[in-house]
């Protein structure tokens, strides 16, 4: 049976027009965790349908919009590289502890551009994130792998 999706969204005011920013979130799949089709889609208020702004491997796990509306910073899970997805579709893969992390990590997204550009390319988990209030830059819980995440606030 299909599962329903779940939209979270944020109505953000960008010049003179407002517009909704929708995501995607399929039931049932924990809050802290993306599924590919997670994807950030825009509303406008003003009418019209909505139209997806991302469609990034893996989907997006948290976003939040900068206060003038041009900037989306969101998390996004490290994919699997494509020799990696090779080795698991033949089954030949191997886990490895404490080795090869998928980090969670900060983009940005040029509303008008549609175009994402990496941020944090060290390795190191972003766990949460949120604009600074003059919007010039970010706050962001960090954790040193992806296994020592703090729980989610709504998981405590």
């Amino acid at each position: 049976m299909a599962k329903d999706p779940v939209f979270h969204f944020s109505v953000v005011g960008a010049g003179d027009h407002k517009d909704i920013i929708l995501q995607n979130k399929e039931t049932g799949v924990p809050e802290h965790e993306a599924n590919p089709s997670d994807q950030i889609w825009i509303l406008p208020l003003r009418g019209g349908e909505a139209t997806p702004l991302t469609d990034i491997p893996g989907g997006v796990k948290n976003f939040t919009w900068s206060s003038d509306g041009k900037l989306i910073a969101l998390i996004r899970t490290d994919q699997d590289t494509k020799q990696e997805g090779e080795l698991k579709n033949r089954k030949e893969d191997q886990i490895e502890v404490d080795k090869n992390y998928k980090f969670d990590r900060l983009w940005v997204v040029d509303v008008a551009a549609r175009q994402a550009r990496l941020i944090t390319k060290t390795d190191m988990n972003i766990d949460d994130i949120d604009w600074s209030p003059d919007g010039g830059r970010f706050l962001a819980r960090v954790s040193p792998t992806p296994l020592s995440s703090p729980p989610a606030a709504n998981e405590r």
